[in-house]
């Protein structure tokens, strides 16, 4: 009985794309081995990238930025990436995408074809319509698998600032105050400051009031406020105008006589 025994030469056991295979064979009976044959070459074709993997998506008010690994381009490199969301392709020449212009406080959930999104309101759950999300790697052969499946959420949108209002006042000092726009939320108080012409904090905290001192008397001053959450800083107000009032006279000194005639 004859046996062959085949040398080949590889990087590893498993068959690489694109890879230059060199075999070798000689053949084994009883009596002996022969001689090697010659070399024989062969060149591994290259195929479609392999599976996305690692995707991760992290979300602000109204956008989603997702992220994934660079998959394996198996001997042709990678050209783009195809992100398919619902009849609109898109291209990503990278390997991170960001979805805009989405519902702010939305849950998504991304699974290898198909995104379903879920928007609650008042802690009421309500099922929108879903549509379809594909992303792929693609090569000159063709397009790779789909990435596995991540939960996401946009956040809520960064609430709207409060009247501010100024309630005492006196000349080197004035209290300000607003109304609580919502729970776990902080405010911003800015005031521009004569002097310099810019924007200085004069209060932040979770606080509906502050004193503001080391003022000029009889002198306008400018204030504006917004409030800060989990989701971020939300717009400034309008700019509010207060006054503080005139000083008592000075103290009058040194002796007072006085007169009397009759």
């Amino acid at each position: 009985m004859t046996r062959y025994f085949i040398y080949y030469s590889l990087i590893d056991s498993i068959f690489n794309h694109n890879l230059s295979l060199c075999v070798l064979f000689k053949a084994w009976n009883g009596v002996g081995s022969s001689d090697w044959s010659l070399v024989t070459s062969h060149l591994m074709p290259a195929s479609s990238p392999s599976t996305v993997t690692g995707l991760e998506a992290e979300g602000d008010s109204n956008s989603i930025e997702l992220r994934w690994r660079v998959p394996a381009d198996n001997g042709s490199p990678i050209l783009h990436y195809n992100v398919l969301v619902g009849d609109s392709l898109l291209v990503a020449h990278s390997n991170s995408y960001v979805l805009d212009n989405l519902m702010p406080d939305t849950h998504y959930r991304y699974v290898n074809r198909i995104i379903y999104f879920i928007f609650r309101p008042k802690y009421e759950t309500v099922c929108l319509n879903g549509f379809r999300i594909r992303v792929q790697a693609v090569n000159s052969v063709g397009p790779g698998a789909f990435s596995s499946s991540v939960k996401v959420g946009t956040k809520p949108l960064p609430p709207l600032p409060p009247r501010l209002e100024c309630v005492s006042t006196a000349h080197f000092w004035m209290k300000l105050r607003w109304v609580e726009t919502g729970k776990t939320v902080d405010y911003l108080v800015q005031m521009i400051n004569p002097y310099k012409d810019e924007f200085e904090v004069v209060y932040r905290g979770p606080a509906t009031a502050c004193k503001v001192s080391r003022l000029q008397e009889d002198t306008e001053y400018q204030f504006r406020i917004c409030s800060l959450n989990a989701a971020g800083q939300g717009p400034f107000s309008d700019l509010y105008t207060f006054a503080t009032s005139k000083a008592p006279p000075s103290q009058v000194k040194g002796k007072i006589s006085y007169s009397c005639e009759v």
